[in-house]
Order: C-alpha cells, then structure tokens, then sequence
C-alpha cells in the first residue's frame, strides 16, 4: 500500500515548527512518505488585511501546485493532507481538483474560514478558542465543522499557534492533539481490525455453541465469507505488517491478527458446514 503525507505550512509557521514538525514525524511513523511544501513572498501584516489575505493564499496556492505538479495523487493509496493556517486553504483546494477524491484526508491545524469553501470529505480540525485569525470567540470553524461532520477539537485560550499563555499548558495540549491526530490517523486500521475481530468472536460464539439455530448458522457463514476474503487480502498483509511493527494501539483487541486465529476458524466453520450438509 502506497500512502502519502503532503505538510502544508502556515504563513511564518514552517514545518519545523510543533504542530507540522510532529504531525509530519507520526504521519511518517505510520508508513507514509512525507513531501514537505515550502512557499514565502507573503505580503506584511496579512492578518486582518482581506486583500493581502488574497494575494497570500493566492502565492500559498501557487508555490504549492508547481511542488505538486510531478506528483500523482492518483498512484497513492492513502493521502493526508496535513496543513496549518493558509496551508489547509491550499490543501482544500487542491484536494477539490486532484482527482484523487476520497483518498485524501484532511488533518487540519487552525484552518481558516475559507478552508470550508472545499468539499473536505474525512477530515479532523483543532482550532483555540482565542485565535484571532478567525475571529476568537466568535470563530465560525466549529459552526463550519458541525455542518459537515467533521469532529473539531477546540483548545481552550489557545492562539493562532495553539499556544496559551502557560508553556506547561501548552505541552499538556500538543500530547493531547497528537494523540487525537494519531488516532485519525489510524482510524481506518483500528476501525477494520475492530469490524473483523467482531466478526471472528461471532464466528467462535457460535462454534461453541452444539446446536445453532438457522439464523445463527447463516450469520456465521456470513462472518466466516468475511474473514476469509480478509485474510487473504493485502489488507490484512498491511494489518499483520503494522502489528509486527508496533504500530497499533496496545488496547487494541487483534485476534484477528493472530497467524493462526482466522485459519482455525475457517477449518472449524468447514468441518461444522460438511457436519450439518452430510
């Protein structure tokens, strides 16, 4: 599985900066390979200027698309958009026209209104309640968020950088929105590990049990065609991979992930079906 991770920095706020610098190192963790965007010429004082926030976005945009312009979204399997401030702008922007549709997700830190023009499909935001890059207290993102789905994690008294006025404050919160980040990141993992463990414990519930009833026997045939079409996929390849390498949460139940958990299912679910049709 090819998976790609694309850092669009902020105006002033480089990818070697927390947010970006930490983002980028869990996305690369992960199994992604990670192309760090660079763009500057940005006029002065663009904050509160809606001119100068234009002709910004407008360079933002510009530098990022000819980076961009070797590069096949179409050819990744997995792609996160990582941007911060006017990067998750451009990052909206060219998600919309790349082609690659839902294989781009979105982890989003203090985007900007005009982030929300986009479609953004999966995506997570972490905006301060005291940001002033988009209005403070009055913030229209976590309005904008709530329409469309999109979980929104709000730091309390945090500013544009995500920073309070408390620098302990302030490393308690960035474990926490990379634990949050890690975690989206994962997610479609840890959710399909979940979904095809479920379905092994109902395939052994069953198993145990000496005479099922019809709806049970017909919902175990119907795990049992699951886990098998999982098994011998390149996901559960990645899955077992991820596993072995460390890479899933420790809480995480992955029975499913054992080498001989689903083949001694499946033989056992055989044997139970020749029992029941001989």
């Amino acid at each position: 599985m090819k998976r790609l991770a694309v850092i669009f920095p902020g105006i002033g706020y480089t990818a070697d900066k927390p947010l970006l610098h930490y983002g980028r190192r869990l996305a690369e963790r992960y199994g992604y390979e990670s192309r760090i965007l660079s763009y500057g010429g940005f006029p002065p004082k663009v904050k509160g200027d809606r001119d100068r926030m234009k002709r910004s976005f407008a360079l933002a945009l510009a530098q990022a698309e000819e980076m961009l312009a070797e590069v096949d979204l179409r050819a990744f399997d997995d792609i996160l958009f990582i941007g911060k401030s006017i990067g998750t702008a451009a990052a909206a922007h060219i998600a919309a026209g790349s082609g690659a549709g839902e294989r781009i997700r979105f982890v989003l830190f203090t985007p900007l209104a005009e982030t929300f023009d986009h479609p953004l499909g999966d995506a997570v935001v972490f905006t301060g309640s005291a940001d002033p890059w988009v209005g403070g207290a009055e913030s229209p993102v976590p309005a904008l968020c709530a329409e469309r789905g999109i979980p929104c994690f709000v730091v309390a008294d945090a500013n544009h950088s995500l920073e309070t006025p408390d620098p302990l404050t302030d490393v308690r919160n960035l474990r926490d929105v990379m634990d949050r980040t890690a975690a989206f990141i994962l997610r479609d993992r840890t959710e399909r590990i979940a979904r095809h463990e479920a379905q092994l414990n109902a395939l052994l519930r069953t198993l145990s049990l000496p005479a099922a009833t019809a709806a049970e026997l017909s919902a175990a045939g119907e795990a049992a065609a699951a886990l098998e079409s999982y098994y011998g996929s390149e996901a559960w390849k990645q899955d077992f991979a991820d596993d072995e390498a460390g890479l899933l949460p420790k809480d995480l139940p992955r029975g499913v992930l054992s080498e001989d958990g689903i083949y001694n299912a499946l033989e056992a679910w055989r044997e139970r079906r020749e029992e029941r049709d001989g």
